[in-house]
């Protein structure tokens, strides 16, 4: 199948009965979102405020991560080529455009800010019990402080927006110019941007997550994070091509070769994620500073033991055991179920690394955690389908497609 035979045949999906189960999962979730919103208002009359305000963060930083996500995987797609990138770059590009929701919904976030990190609630350091911590935030003031905090994040999105608007719209150019120029500029640009990509997503985890426990610090950090938005991006948008696969325009291009390339870049994304936590566990470990180990000691206490359990398992060695396989790789039915698997596990993994943070002792699970993510979910995935809907699916000029057509 050539190019010029595929032009103008790629738009949006014109199957009558898949727009309409988009246009219902669009409602469902604008209901959800909204429903959900309602409901942790109308908690504030017989529950803390906190509750609300960390079950909301941990919501946020889940979806936001998908937004994020997908800015690193269209670089890395630029920057090196492959059919992979090219046949899933139109739903990396509608990931970034729900960017803007994000920064809406990011209010709520700063309006919550003493309820989720202590360094920003002067009441709360002021008591005894956290004497200790407030030590550390004094000599932290000159970083941790709200106004510097706004600025700090003002800047990551202005980076972000900025990488992800260039993304969108030379790509688009491409698709009607085929200039190569436009190529190149794509390149170059990815490979600058990478850099300011790792930068500003290693501060904003820093910023972000890390500065809940503010007396704690570990560089490699900000690197877990960003693989983890990385991961969990790439494994929303396998679980996609695998149900967009039985549908016009995809299931004109989709093989087994490029169900296999996903699968390749799972299993890398899988082992880095696994590399960079266990460098950190065994670094603080063996260095055994008492600045340090709490952090960890906090997260194996009581119920919150068995995370490191399940998330050494399932989020590692099944799925990694699993992708060895060629035969798996190559499998859509296969990898949609490890995607799910990965998506479940990224939840659990932020839910660990935050939540202990907010000094909850034992293992409560607070029903806003659950309306929090719910409400954020919802939305997110409401303005997902809006923008997906808008768009036409494959990028058409991109110059790696040539590979797709030749294994469709």
């Amino acid at each position: 199948m050539s190019a010029n035979n595929t032009a103008g045949k790629y738009e949006m999906t014109d199957d009558a009965a898949f727009n309409e189960k988009l246009n219902g999962l669009q409602r469902k979730g604008l209901i959800v979102g909204g429903v959900a919103a309602l409901l942790l208002v109308l908690g504030l009359l017989f529950s803390p405020v906190s509750h609300l305000f960390q079950g909301f963060f941990f919501g946020y930083i889940f979806w936001v991560s998908i937004t994020i996500g997908c800015i690193p995987l269209a670089m890395i797609h630029y920057l090196f080529g492959g059919a992979w990138g090219a046949s899933i770059l139109r739903i990396l590009e509608t990931g970034m455009r729900t960017l803007p929701l994000m920064m809406l919904l990011f209010i709520p976030v700063l309006i919550g800010l003493p309820y989720t990190h202590i360094w920003a609630n002067h009441d709360l350091l002021a008591q005894p019990e956290h004497a200790g911590v407030a030590h550390f935030v004094e000599l932290k003031t000159a970083y941790l402080n709200v106004p510097f905090f706004i600025v700090r994040t003002l800047v990551y999105f202005a980076i972000w927006s900025a990488l992800s608007y260039f993304l969108r719209k030379w790509s688009a150019q491409l698709d009607v110019t085929r200039d190569p120029g436009i190529t190149l500029n794509l390149k170059r640009l990815s490979g600058a941007g990478m850099v300011f990509f790792v930068v500003s997503i290693t501060f904003a985890a820093f910023d972000w997550l890390m500065s809940i426990t503010p007396e704690w610090f570990s560089g490699i950090y900000g690197a877990i994070i960003g693989i983890g938005m990385t991961l969990e991006a790439f494994a929303f948008t396998v679980l996609l091509m695998v149900v967009f696969s039985r549908r016009a325009p995809y299931s004109n291009i989709m093989s087994r070769k490029l169900f296999g390339d996903y699968g390749n870049l799972l299993l890398a994304l899988v082992m880095i994620w696994t590399y960079v936590n266990l460098s950190q566990l065994i670094i603080i470990w063996s260095a055994n500073l008492p600045e340090e180990t709490p952090w960890y000691l906090h997260r194996v206490e009581g119920a919150w033991r068995v995370f490191p359990f399940i998330l050494g398992i399932f989020h590692f060695f099944v799925p990694f055991l699993l992708l060895l396989s060629a035969e798996v790789r190559r499998s859509a039915s296969a990898l949609f179920k490890i995607a799910i698997l990965l998506l479940v596990m990224r939840f659990l993994d932020l839910y660990w690394l935050i939540v202990p943070g907010f000094e909850r002792h034992g293992f409560p699970v607070y029903w806003q955690d659950v309306v929090g993510f719910a409400c954020v979910g919802g939305l997110w995935l409401a303005f997902f389908i809006r923008q997906l809907k808008s768009t036409a699916l494959v990028a058409e000029g991109n110059p790696s497609l040539s590979e797709v057509y030749e294994h469709a």
